[in-house]
């Protein structure tokens, strides 16, 4: 089977990695795999195995909602013509611009490929943070619900939403979670970092971007709360985003700064965790929640809010805790219930580190590898 992975670029986002680790960990029956980007653009280009070709249509995408669209138009002739010239038995999509490119595109071939759309977003949310909203939802219900052949969802509610967006039936739907390589987890946890030592009894760590999504000002209103109850312990935030000062002034205003530190963004993360007692996702939505997994992969106990993704993938008090979003009074009485309890840590981390097997890349590829070999023979 001849399968093209399609993607805006190879920058350093969620669906961008997914793309690199389902090519990375395909298995390789009789499949032949090549990367089509609409613009060469990428961290992550240099994370492709040699044996699979990459091809990029521009060199790099216009800003301004106008000149997107102009830019798209131009962009479909040509991914017309490479796949006459590179034919493909199925198409494999990430984001909701390449997908519309590929639909426009694709119907105008005589024998068009399988089109496969891996939705990895939230597109009601995606809809209304944006300006240009209205038209991304335009675009998207005018060619995809009858041009797309199957939808993959990241998560139960993700599948849920977009089904009811788009109007499609059930039928045309497949839930596969995103993956995780947990070997390489393992490995970068045992590098030398410099970590701090620890200086409480508990460490807390939180990981991603300062962005108002992750919901880092609700953990900060639970720490507040904690703070008065007069525990020992301390805690680190990882990541970098436009909510940084507003962030730091926040916890200056609850007098956090001497239990609490933003360290920016860390390119491994996961030595950080190796030192972490209670991992913390406070997120008001996750359409998934890659942190959350890699943490549970390293063996913690996990409390997240209970997001379209987390839901999907911790069991209230048997591999985790959930609590509800954006209620810092639950999200505080969670953390001290960890805190106070070392027992309930070790057996929810035990059965975290066991449910994170399920995500191991090479597993999560196969899932994607069978269900194109049942819709092609369909």
């Amino acid at each position: 089977m001849r399968i093209c992975f399609l993607n805006l670029n190879l920058q350093g986002g969620g669906a961008e990695r997914q793309l690199v680790q389902l090519v990375r960990h395909w298995p390789r029956n009789n499949h032949h795999l090549r990367v089509v980007l609409l613009e060469r653009k990428g961290v992550w280009l240099d994370e492709l195995p040699i044996n699979v070709s990459s091809h990029a249509l521009a060199f790099r995408m216009p800003s301004g909602s106008l000149a997107k669209i102009l830019w798209v138009l131009r962009l479909v002739p040509q991914l017309q013509k490479f796949f006459r010239e590179n034919p493909c038995d199925a198409v494999l999509t990430f984001l909701w611009l390449p997908t519309v490119v590929a639909a426009i595109a694709l119907r105008r071939l005589p024998n068009p490929p399988l089109l496969v759309w891996s939705i990895q977003s939230d597109l009601e949310m995606d809809f209304k943070l944006h300006r240009d909203g209205w038209l991304r939802g335009c675009l998207v219900r005018a060619f995809l619900p009858k041009r797309v052949n199957h939808f993959i969802a990241i998560s139960e509610g993700i599948r849920r939403k977009t089904q009811a967006l788009l109007g499609v039936p059930a039928d045309r739907f497949t839930v596969i979670p995103n993956s995780v390589e947990l070997a390489r987890i393992t490995e970068m946890a045992a590098m030398p970092d410099a970590v701090p030592p620890k200086e409480a009894p508990v460490r807390l760590v939180s990981v991603g971007r300062l962005h108002p999504a992750k919901g880092t000002d609700v953990l900060l209103h639970a720490l507040a709360k904690i703070n008065r109850q007069g525990d020992d312990w301390e805690c680190y935030i990882l990541g970098d985003g436009s909510e940084r000062s507003r962030l730091t002034q926040l916890a200056e205003a609850f007098g956090l700064n001497g239990r609490l530190s933003f360290v920016g963004y860390k390119r491994n993360p996961y030595a950080w965790l190796r030192t972490t007692d209670i991992f913390v996702s406070p997120s008001r939505w996750e359409t998934f929640g890659i942190a959350i997994v890699e943490a549970m992969a390293l063996g913690l106990p996990v409390i997240a809010s209970a997001t379209d993704g987390a839901k999907d993938i911790i069991s209230d008090s048997v591999n985790g805790l959930l609590v509800p979003v954006d209620d810092a009074s639950a999200l505080a009485d969670a953390i001290t219930k960890l805190m106070h309890n070392p027992s309930l840590r070790q057996r929810l981390g035990e059965k975290a580190r066991q449910k994170a097997q399920q995500f191991d890349a090479s597993l999560i590829a196969q899932r994607y590898a069978e269900l194109l070999e049942q819709l092609m023979r369909r």
